[in-house]
């Protein structure tokens, strides 16, 4: 199965933490964009059984500062720029969860790349049958 998610890549924030009284509380502040994306995917995927295998890619916008020249030259090149590719990967696994599988634990193999693009999106593939063979990826 394979879903688009248009716009710029979001990675996860930290959860922000706050006191009442002697207590702590976590406030997870990106509520409304993960919600946003979990509409998005719940068209597009079906949740799966057994193990599953994702491929992520995430196409991060070219800075709007660069030069013409600059945008042609960094289009599909390696974006080596924050955000980093592990919190992309977790809010996309975060936002999958209930959606593309039960679990975390069903995600057996993680492969993902980040790349600059003039079209900023996410593309996440979710393969839940591959055979039993490892060199089936």
């Amino acid at each position: 199965m394979r879903a688009i998610i248009h716009g710029p890549p979001i990675a996860l924030k930290r959860h922000r933490m706050f006191r009442i009284g002697k207590g702590i509380r976590a406030f997870n502040s990106q509520h409304k964009e993960m919600d946003a994306v979990r509409e998005i995917l719940k068209t597009q995927l079906t949740t799966v059984d057994g193990p599953v295998h994702i491929m992520a890619e995430f196409w991060m916008p070219i800075p709007a500062s660069a030069s013409q020249k600059t945008r042609d030259h960094l289009d599909h090149a390696y974006c080596p720029k924050k955000p980093d590719l592990d919190n992309l990967i977790k809010f996309l696994l975060d936002v999958l969860t209930g959606i593309a599988f039960h679990g975390d634990q069903q995600v057996v193999t993680i492969a993902a790349f980040k790349k600059y693009s003039i079209a900023p999106m996410t593309v996440v593939y979710v393969v839940s049958d591959i055979g039993d063979n490892e060199h089936d990826i």
